[in-house]
């Protein structure tokens, strides 16, 4: 979306080591976009989450996202199969981030966590991916 503004301003840089200083004034024609996008990830890597069978881990799947996000959609693979977490299994806190209350009952439960999330743009490309391994024994 763009639009064509008229107006006066001056623009300082706020970091004293980028000299930038500039004026604008109410005859030149600035254009400004604004970007919207599908949510992406706040972790940029994969989380390794250790426990122990009988535990209960609370996993945060925050994302960036503008517009802000519609759905939430968590997903366990393991070396048997891939399950959609029930959504009354995860709060969404706000628009832009869910914890899942996961407890471990079987070793079936070890494998990977995504969170994938949507808003009016689109699905998110690359999901949160969370490692659910026994406790000590990732390196």
């Amino acid at each position: 979306m763009s639009s064509r503004y008229n107006f006066d301003a001056s623009f300082f840089s706020a970091s004293p080591s980028i000299p930038l200083e500039f004026a604008v004034s109410a005859e030149d024609n600035i254009r400004i976009t604004l970007i919207s996008d599908a949510p992406v990830c706040r972790n940029k890597e994969a989380i390794v989450v250790g426990t122990s069978l009988g535990d209960i881990v609370n996993v945060v799947c925050s994302v960036d996202a503008d517009p802000t996000v519609t759905t939430f959609k968590w997903v366990l693979n393991n070396s048997v199969q891939s399950l959609i977490v029930p959504a009354e299994k995860y709060v969404v806190l706000n628009a832009t981030t869910s914890i899942l209350g996961y407890k471990l009952i079987s070793n079936r439960d070890f494998g990977t966590l995504t969170c994938q999330t949507s808003n009016a743009i689109g699905v998110q490309r690359a999901p949160c991916t969370f490692f659910v391994v026994k406790a000590g024994q990732y390196q």
